[in-house]
Formats: structure tokens, sequence, C-alpha cells
């Protein structure tokens, strides 16, 4: 008995950042697209930025700041990653797993080990006035789950996270985004 199904795919267009919907029509034995039918295409009627998403009031710590500090404030504020700035810049982020990783496993003090030896430098961001689907992109291209957010003057007004897409996003494109961040590197 041959069946079919019927689905949604939801695109996002890298060029325009728009999201469209093909409707597909699927023979179930055969996995065989039976037709598309470009007519149920659509956009957002807004295009959300990184600003109406983002958690804002984030704070950096120095690069000197103890390795356990850095996880109490984690703890303390249920974030996953700290900045860390020195001389007015943002200049690296202390992640959970770089405590794990780089100060843990070594069997090393964490009230001894400062910020500066396990944080990743190199800071990748995304800019307030930028759309949501921009910040998308770059964290799937670069596979990483948190992005600090600065403004036009270059100073960090937030942090934005695979959480904050998830809740300003159509569920499609989260689903996506998830899938490659979270692939093996």
């Amino acid at each position: 008995m041959r069946g079919r199904r019927f689905g949604d795919k939801l695109r996002s267009s890298k060029k325009t950042g728009r999201w469209s919907r093909e409707r597909e029509i699927l023979d179930i034995d055969t996995a065989e697209r039976i037709c598309v039918d470009p007519s149920d295409r659509y956009s957002m009627e807004e295009r959300v930025k990184v600003k109406e998403a983002m958690h804002k009031g984030v704070k950096w710590r120095s690069p000197d700041t103890p390795v356990s500090e850095i996880a109490r404030l984690m703890r303390e504020q249920d974030v996953g990653a700290v900045p860390i700035g020195e001389n007015d810049r943002l200049v690296g982020m202390v992640t959970d797993r770089d405590i794990v990783c780089r100060s843990c496993t070594d069997g090393r003090d964490p009230d001894m080990v400062e910020a500066r030896e396990v944080m990743t430098s190199g800071i990748i961001y995304c800019v307030e006035g930028q759309e949501i689907s921009d910040a998308l992109h770059l964290m799937e291209d670069r596979k990483i789950r948190r992005l600090p957010v600065l403004n036009d003057k270059k100073r960090m007004v937030g942090m934005l996270t695979l959480g904050d897409i998830a809740h300003a996003a159509p569920q499609a494109l989260v689903g996506e985004l998830c899938q490659a961040v979270a692939a093996h590197h």
C-alpha cells in the first residue's frame, strides 16, 4: 500500500535573509518528491533584530580573574560563558567547556588559574542592528552557541545565545542551527 506524506520545509536565504516555506509531497514508499507547491511561500512580516532577542546588561571580567570566580559567576547567573575584557576592549570568552578542558582536567587549582590562561581569544561577535538571521548564519558557520553583541561604538551591550534565537526565530531554523552547532568539529 502506497502512502504520501505532506511536509513543510522552511529555508532561509543567506542572500536576502528571508524565510520561505515550501510544501512538498513525498511518496513514503519510494521517498520520491512528487511535487513542490511554490505558491506556499512566505516571508516574515517583520525582520527581527539582534537587539530585540539578546540578553542585555552583560558584564565582563578582567583577564586576571581566577577561574573559580568565573565558575561561581556562571552558576549564580545560570550562564555558560563570561566575556573577558581589558583596557575597554573585549579580548576573549571563558566558557564552561574552557574551564573543564583547559583547567580542571590538568589538575590545576581553579583559585590559582587566571581567565587569560583558559579563555578563547579571537572574539566572533554580532552587532545589535543586524538581523537575527545574519547572526544565526554566523553561529552556524562558526559552530558557536553564544555571540557577544556590540553597538555601533564597539561597546558590548549584550549576549545572543541559542536560547534567545529559539524564542525569536522560526522553529525550523532553530533546529537547523542546533544541528549545525552540535555537530562534531
